[in-house]
């Protein structure tokens, strides 16, 4: 196993700890009063952001704010990573895709899908930024990252590798599900950690 695997294995081992500690219960109402009422931009009944970095919530690891709707501060001091959906959630018509960028360049993001919020969705310190998820916590896959931007599952040639429905076993009749994606950052805004995470998503998956 290469040392980048390794460190990575060695990360989702602390990380599946911290969400163990993190059962809270679902109710859509309450998480969108926790996370102070906000949503996102493109925010409806079945799509919408929370658990922000940017003062409105849940107080940064080290006061690192990010900007409005993102998350917390990072090295590339350009307001925090933003994460956002484009597409089709739906299990049986599946064009449902995660976008992430104000990321650092030359760097690796995780995507995350996890079954609860942590803290009623206002999340709680962890690295440089406010992890949202708990539950049961699914790795989905691994970003490279050159230009501060990706989208997840990867598009070649040929389409996308693999459905989010199809890697997150999102089961026929639909469902709810939360997504995060945490990145590597080796000049760390604020604690000495090398990691941070964007915003959150909730997201209703259709049959």
């Amino acid at each position: 196993m290469s040392s980048a695997r390794r460190s990575w294995a060695a990360f989702a081992a602390v990380l599946l700890a911290a969400t163990a500690a993190s059962q809270s219960p679902r109710n859509l109402g309450d998480d969108m009063t926790n996370a102070g009422g906000k949503l996102g931009p493109t925010a409806s009944e079945t799509s919408y952001a929370l658990c922000f970095g940017d003062g409105t919530g849940v107080p940064c690891p080290a006061g690192n704010f990010g900007a409005l709707g993102r998350g917390c501060e990072n090295s590339l001091r350009a307001g925090g990573a933003l994460l956002a959906t484009h597409g089709e959630a739906s299990v049986s018509s599946d064009s449902f895709s995660l976008h992430v960028d104000g990321i650092p360049r030359r760097t690796s993001v995780l995507f995350l899908q996890g079954t609860k919020l942590s803290n009623g969705g206002a999340g709680r310190p962890f690295g440089d930024g406010l992890l949202c998820l708990g539950g049961s916590v699914l790795k989905l896959g691994v970003c490279r990252v050159d230009d501060g931007s990706c989208v997840f599952p990867p598009v070649t040639a040929q389409g996308c590798t693999a459905s989010i429905s199809m890697l997150g076993g999102i089961p026929a009749r639909g469902g709810t599900r939360d997504y995060q994606a945490l990145y590597r950052d080796n000049r760390p805004a604020g604690t000495r950690a090398n990691f941070n995470l964007t915003n959150a998503w909730v997201q209703v998956w259709t049959p």
